[in-house]
């Protein structure tokens, strides 16, 4: 617990690799969880923009999650996820190899800067198929770029939710996008945002986000 986040974790296996001290790498090489269950609650002060994030040693490890839970205003669940972390000393590198949430399966990546101002650049790729287009496949993406370091941090999200294939004549294709501007550090982190839905259910896409079609 720390920061106003505590976090749950369960059935926890690991692997270690002491030689690796011996090249300047933390001697962890796998990481397994069962269960991973976030609880952020109100901190009791602001944390300060970041404008650094560097260990001492370099990583390079795979980790596996089975289960996740994390408590917010819409929970969220996901389940299956499994990927790798490296740091070489000038940036972290997440590669998310899956991830089912929902209605869907995802694979993504982030880079982020280790020093100001934390270049960051991150992307996520799914298909999923929503009730209502049982025979109709769609197509999940977005991408997150800009800095985090500092209290000017910036960042653009852009997103879309589309067909993967034709069709029928006369149907209406469902479509979702997002396009939103944030400021990670200021009280209201979302500073602009533009979403348009057609014939797409949030709620099936999300379990617990309004109902829209």
């Amino acid at each position: 617990q720390q920061d106003g986040l505590t976090l749950d974790m369960q059935d926890l296996v690991f692997r270690l690799e002491p030689a690796l001290l011996l090249q300047g790498q933390l001697p962890l090489r796998q990481v397994q969880l069962g269960r991973l269950a976030g609880h952020p609650q109100q901190a009791s002060q602001t944390a300060p923009p970041m404008t650094t994030l560097v260990w001492p040693l370099k990583v390079a490890l795979q980790w596996q999650i089975d289960s996740v839970h994390w408590d917010a205003t819409v929970p969220i669940e996901a389940s299956g996820l499994q990927g790798s972390y490296h740091f070489d000393g000038q940036a972290h590198q997440w590669l998310l190899k899956r991830l089912q949430w929902a209605q869907g399966e995802y694979q993504g990546e982030l880079t982020l800067q280790a020093r100001a101002p934390m270049a960051l650049q991150a992307q996520l790729q799914g298909s999923l198929t929503l009730p209502q287009w049982k025979d109709q496949g769609l197509q999940a993406s977005a991408a997150l770029n800009g800095t985090l370091g500092g209290a000017d941090a910036r960042l653009r999200l852009q997103g879309e939710l589309r067909p993967t294939g034709p069709l029928s004549r006369g149907q209406a294709a469902p479509q979702a996008s997002v396009v939103a501007e944030l400021w990670p550090w200021a009280p209201q982190p979302v500073h602009s945002a533009d979403v348009k839905v057609s014939r797409v259910d949030l709620a099936a896409l999300w379990p617990g986000a309004p109902r829209t079609d």
